[in-house]
């Protein structure tokens, strides 16, 4: 998972994507993306290009089986 979200980070800093849309898995994988992005201070989002993110759909997800990330 973590490089995962590296890996959008760095997909946040090049593209300017206005929200995120993720089905089943990537409902997932949507909602911890949120679920930091809500945990960060305004210099962190600046810092990961996610101050950009003004929108989440989530389709058919479920709660994150990853305890770390469960209760974001």
């Amino acid at each position: 998972i973590e490089e995962s979200i590296k890996y959008i980070y760095q997909l946040f800093k090049i593209h300017k994507f206005d929200g995120i849309l993720g089905f089943s898995q990537g409902a997932v994988f949507s909602s911890i993306i949120c679920g930091l992005h809500a945990t960060m201070t305004p210099e962190e989002r600046k810092e990961n290009y996610f101050d950009r993110l003004k929108f989440a759909i989530f389709v058919s997800g479920f709660p994150p089986a990853v305890s770390e990330y469960y209760n974001l």
